[in-house]
C-alpha cells in the first residue's frame, strides 16, 4: 500500500528486511545532486534529520550497470539517519565531484563512478570503488581511490593485484580478515623504485592481511636508499624527498612476504609500532628504522633475510633536522630465523 509522503513526490514503500521508512531514487535525473523530484538530495532534504529512513537504488532492467548521475559536490554526511542502499549494478557517476555520504549498504561490486574524493563516515571496500580482488586484473585505480577516502577500508578473503599504493589520509584504517585479505605487488624487482605501499600520514593502521610480490626478487639489490624499493615504508622515501615526520602508525598482524630490499622500513617517523607480524624472504633487512622515534617493535617473526633480521640505526640530528634521532626504541619477543646478517642490530 502506497502513502503520500511530505508531498506528492514522496511516497513509502514496504520493504522485507529493510529498517525504517523506503524511498527510490529516480534514475533518470540528471543530477541527483539537484533539491528536485526524487533526486537523492531532494529525498533526504525532504526526510529530514530525525526519522530513520533508507534511500534505493535500482537497477534497471536489462543494464549491466545503472548509472545515477551527479553534477556537482553532494553532501549528505548530516544525515546520520539515512541509509544509502545500493542493489547490484546500481553505480553513483560522480565524475570530479565531491561525495560526502552517511551509511552505506551495498554488496562486493562497484557503486562509486568518478575521481572526485568520496567520504562515508562508515566502513568501505576495495570492490565499491572497482577493485575484482581475482588475482587476474590490475586494481590499483580502485585500491588507490579507496585509499585516498581514508577512514575504515575493509579488504575481503580475495587477492588484489597492484603497482604502488599510497596512503595519504590521516586516520586511515587498512585491515583484512587475516592472511586470506592478500594485497600482491606487480611492481618491477629491479631498478629504484618507491615502496610497494607507502604511509604518508599520521595515525595510520594496518591490520590482519598479507602482502606479497607477483615476482620474488631474487638478488639483493644495492641501492643507496632509505625507504625506497621497500615493500612498506613509513615516511620517508628518498624516491619522492624527504617527507615530514610522520607519526602514530600501527602495523599489526601484517605477513611481508618478499620484497627487493627491506620487508619493512620505518624512516624519519615516531610513535611506530610493528607487532604481531611476519616479515618472510626480503632481500636486505627484514624491519628496518632509521632518523625515529619512539619505535616499537615486539612479537614478530621474521624469516629467511638477506640483510640483517632487525636494525634500527641509532643516528643523531644532522642535516634532515631535528627529528633526525632513532631514540627510546622498543625491541622485544621478536622471532627472526635465519637472518643474511645479525639478527638484530
Amino acid at each position: 500500500m502506497l502513502k503520500p509522503l511530505l508531498s506528492d513526490f514522496f511516497v513509502i514503500f514496504a520493504v522485507s528486511g529493510v529498517s525504517g521508512s523506503v524511498f527510490h531514487a529516480d534514475v533518470t535525473a540528471a543530477d541527483q545532486g539537484e533539491e528536485k523530484g526524487t533526486t537523492i538530495k531532494n529525498l533526504a532534504k525532504a526526510i529530514g534529520f530525525d526519522k530513520k529512513a533508507v534511500i534505493i537504488l535500482k537497477q534497471s532492467a536489462g543494464t549491466t550497470e545503472t548509472l545515477y548521475l551527479v553534477g556537482q559536490d553532494m553532501d549528505l554526511s548530516a544525515y546520520s539517519n539515512i541509509t544509502l542502499k545500493f542493489e547490484p549494478g546500481a553505480v553513483l557517476h560522480h565524475g570530479i565531484h565531491k561525495l560526502r555520504l552517511p551509511r552505506v549498504e551495498a554488496g562486493l561490486h562497484r557503486i562509486f563512478s568518478g575521481s572526485g574524493a568520496v567520504t562515508i563516515t562508515d566502513v568501505k571496500y576495495p570492490e565499491w570503488f572497482g577493485a575484482k580482488g581475482n588475482n587476474k586484473d590490475d586494481d590499483t585505480a580502485a585500491l588507490q581511490a579507496v585509499m585516498n577516502t581514508g577512514g575504515k577500508i575493509k579488504l575481503s578473503d580475495r587477492t588484489y593485484r597492484f603497482s604502488f599504493l599510497t596512503l595519504p589520509a590521516a586516520g586511515t584504517t587498512l585491515e583484512g580478515n587475516g592472511w586470506s585479505s592478500v594485497l600482491t605487488t606487480t611492481a618491477p624487482v629491479t631498478g629504484n623504485t618507491a615502496p610497494a605501499v607507502w604511509i604518508k600520514a599520521n595515525d595510520i593502521t594496518l591490520k590482519n592481511f598479507k602482502l606479497t610480490w607477483a615476482i620474488r626478487p631474487q638478488a639483493l639489490q644495492a641501492f643507496n636508499s632509505i625507504n625506497n624499493n621497500s615493500t612498506v615504508s613509513v615516511g620517508w622515501s628518498e624516491i619522492v624527498g624527504r617527507a615530514t615526520v610522520i607519526a602514530n602508525t600501527v602495523i599489526d598482524h601484517i605477513c611481508v612476504a618478499g620484497g627487493k630490499q627491506h620487508g619493512i622500513a620505518v624512516g624519519r617517523s615516531r610513535n611506530v609500532r610493528v607487532v604481531n607480524s611476519t616479515v618472510q624472504f626480503p632481500r636486505a633487512t627484514g624491519i628496518w628504522a632509521y632518523y625515529s622515534n619512539s619505535i616499537r617493535i615486539e612479537n614478530n617473526r621474521v624469516e629467511e633475510t638477506g640483510d640483517d633480521g632487525i636494525y634500527v640505526a641509532a643516528n643523531g640530528p644532522d642535516r634532515y633536522g631535528p627529528d633526525a634521532y632513532s631514540i627510546n626504541p622498543v625491541i622485544s619477543g621478536n622471532t627472526i630465523i635465519n637472518a643474511g646478517a645479525k639478527g638484530s642490530g
